[in-house]
């Protein structure tokens, strides 16, 4: 893969795949030199969100590592508990001031698509 931006967009159980797709973007040293990933990971509800610590654990690593700009993770929850105070439309839901972790509300929008592209 030569892409300088990836943008991996998954559901579910369907993460599990990008997992895998990461590992290979990662063992090519080109790319995790010079390039960027971003997964939009899709769910209904929180508790939904499988491999949610290693992922927002990855991001942070990048974060702690200075290269915050590698891999950018996109929450996306069409069922949030409005309780919890998930974030809202894109922009809106950066998690902790962290600037590779968002939580968006609703369903994927173009929105939320320009906004994995362009930060």
């Amino acid at each position: 893969l030569r892409a300088r931006h990836a943008v991996l967009v998954a559901a579910g159980s369907g993460v599990t795949p990008m997992l895998y797709i990461l590992k290979a973007m990662l063992a090519d040293g080109d790319i995790a030199r010079k390039g960027r990933v971003t997964l939009i990971y899709c769910n209904r509800r929180e508790e939904d969100i499988i491999m949610r610590s290693p992922l927002e654990a990855f991001a942070d690593k990048f974060r702690a590592d200075g290269r915050p700009d590698f891999f950018h993770l996109h929450l996306v929850l069409s069922q949030p508990n409005p309780d919890a105070g998930w974030g809202g439309a894109a922009g809106d839901g950066t998690v902790d001031g962290a600037p590779n972790r968002w939580h968006h509300a609703g369903r994927v929008s173009p929105d939320i698509l320009a906004q994995a592209l362009l930060t």
